[in-house]
């Protein structure tokens, strides 16, 4: 009954709020390694936007692991039309880095070889992306791709893409 008390009352701010441009937006991220994402934007109501992202996910593709990655973001609105309103279309692009964990025997070397114990990585990460903001409710969804490097413990660089869904407030 208390989940559905939740569901309902999340349910009814997405209908009481609209949300063309937002300060903060936490979501789901879905693709070859999935997770939360959290986002601030410094300055939301400017035409050049900043933004601060956290994400927080799993390992990639069969690898068992996780890890945390904060980029550094600049978003802007594209414009459709020469009027200032596009219906809340965004393109963002940022760097940053990130720290991880991998089981043992679940991450490879370079060389092809297992590694047999807990392995830990930092790298640097990319980001490139669009989403649109709906007018009526607080919801954003988007596309993007984060392409990282391990520095430490390096093994390949990988590119993931992935759906976001979020909720903007």
């Amino acid at each position: 009954m208390k989940k559905i008390g939740l569901l309902f009352a999340a349910f009814l701010f997405c209908f009481c709020a609209t949300a063309q441009k937002y300060d903060n937006a936490f979501g789901v991220r879905a693709g070859v390694s999935g997770g939360f994402t959290f986002r601030h934007v410094f300055n939301a109501q400017e035409i050049k936007m900043t933004a601060l992202e956290v994400i927080a996910g799993t390992g990639y593709g069969a690898y068992n692991g996780s890890a945390l990655s904060v980029m550094y973001e600049f978003q802007r609105e594209f414009h459709l039309t020469n009027s200032r309103h596009s219906g809340g279309i965004y393109y963002y692009a940022g760097f940053g880095g990130h720290v991880g964990h991998y089981n043992a025997f679940d991450y490879k070397m370079s060389n092809g070889l297992w590694y047999t114990q807990d392995v830990y990585t930092v790298g640097v990460d990319g980001v490139l992306g669009a989403e649109y903001v709906f007018a009526s409710f607080p919801i954003a969804a988007g596309l993007d791709v984060h392409p990282f490097y391990n520095i430490v413990n390096a093994s390949n660089s990988f590119f993931d893409a992935a759906i976001i869904v979020r909720i903007v407030f």
